[in-house]
């Protein structure tokens, strides 16, 4: 199950990469931080136990504006309460700081 995810996980990546110029990164690790902030300054912020080798900050980012942030954000909280190992999936954007594009975890 899990290896039919990641390919699932990379099939969308590859998708995403060919359509886009901007850098992004998979990681996977348990959540070590959470940071809530107002909106258009990164309102929601994780950083993992492992480091985001290409963000300027060692954060990913969601803000209210993204379509699935209310279901994004309880995610991650109950990824964070359960300490569930998460993979994400991230963007770099023009500032140097990243955003979240996708994750998942196993129950």
């Amino acid at each position: 199950m899990r290896k039919w995810m990641t390919a699932l996980a990379m099939a969308g990546v590859a998708a995403m990469a060919a359509t886009s110029a901007q850098a992004y990164e998979i990681k996977s690790g348990r959540i070590s931080a959470v940071f809530f902030s107002s909106p258009g300054n990164s309102a929601f912020r994780i950083s993992l136990d492992t480091e985001l080798t290409l963000c300027s900050a060692n954060f990913v980012a969601i803000e209210p504006s993204f379509g699935n942030y209310q279901a994004y954000v309880a995610g991650l909280l109950s990824a964070q309460a359960q300490n569930k190992v998460i993979n994400i999936v991230y963007v770099v954007n023009s500032n140097g700081y990243c955003s979240l594009l996708e994750y998942g975890y196993y129950s």
